[in-house]
Parts: C-alpha cells; structure tokens; sequence
C-alpha cells in the first residue's frame, strides 16, 4: 500500500538498484539496495506495521552517509512488494531473512559484516531473525514489541477505542 500522499512516494537521492526477490512462501517483495563507495558493512532496514520502505530511508541515507550499504524494502502487502496479508511479524521475519540473502548475493556487499535495523513490527522481525541466521552481527531494534498479544490490543485500541476488546481477542486467538 503505497501512501496516500504520493509526494511522500520518494526515491533515495544517491545511486540505487531497484531489486526484487523472493520470501520463503514465494511471496515477491521488493526493495532498493543502495552501494557505498567504500563499505564497512552492509545494513538491512525494516519498516514498521502500517509502513513502507520510504519510512526508514532517513536511517539509510544516514547510514550510508557513514560508509554503509543498505538494503530497503517492502514487507508483504506494503509498497510495492505482493499484496497479500500482513501477519504482524509472523510471515515478515521470513521476508526479512529473504532480504538478508539477498544482500549476501551483492557484489558490493561480499563478505562484509551485516547489520539490521527495523522499527516497531520491524524491530521485532530484526530480533527474530537475527535469532535464525548467524550472518546478522548486529541488532538495532526500536520500538519493537515483546509480545504480540499486546502489540494486538494496542492497535486495535487506538483504531476502535472501547469496543477493541471484542475485535483483538479472536485476532490474538488466531496469532
């Protein structure tokens, strides 16, 4: 889902590949991995629930302002990659395992270290995955969830108010 301002649909203002590839359940996703001119390493950034990849490009440009490749990209049913449902963290740590391999097929990034950085749903996929694949050196999670049942209930109260009680329950039964 793109955003509904399309002036916020930005492209990074420094030289990038557009990519595409592949989730463990076949779901396409896509994403821009954006080569420094000398890396230290190379950081993969995850953007929260109701986000997309522009939403972590500000830590990217900042990121490769410091020497880094990164890899931006769009969880399932965000942006441009496949539209197919949001599992709040469950299908979207395969995603960002898939995108973590696909940085590894880089020519630029080689045999540097690899990093993660996600924000709220994308801070807890960081942790979950970086828990799976000995690749990932290093963790920045903010505002990551610890539990989902909770991450459940806050959403669903700020967008129904007092009747989310009734709506998150068989939500959080079926997570």
């Amino acid at each position: 889902v793109k955003p509904k301002n399309e002036a916020l649909w930005q492209k990074p203002q420094v030289s990038y590949r557009d990519i595409t590839f592949r989730s463990a359940d076949g779901t396409r996703l896509s994403g821009w991995f954006i080569p420094a001119k000398s890396p230290k390493g190379t950081v993969v950034l995850c953007h929260g629930v109701d986000g997309t990849r522009i939403s972590m490009l500000a830590p990217a440009m900042t990121l490769h302002a410091e020497g880094f490749n990164t890899l931006l990209f769009d969880f399932r049913g965000r942006g441009e990659s496949e539209q197919t449902r949001c599992t709040i963290g469950y299908r979207e740590t395969e995603d960002f395992l898939a995108a973590v391999n696909e940085v590894l097929k880089q020519p630029e990034a080689g045999s540097l270290p690899v990093g993660a950085m996600g924000h709220s749903q994308g801070g807890a996929v960081v942790i979950m995955g970086a828990a799976r694949n000995p690749a990932i050196k290093a963790v920045l999670a903010e505002s990551a969830f610890a539990r989902l049942d909770h991450a459940v209930d806050n959403h669903f109260r700020s967008l129904f108010g007092s009747a989310s009680h009734a709506l998150a329950v068989p939500v959080r039964l079926i997570g």
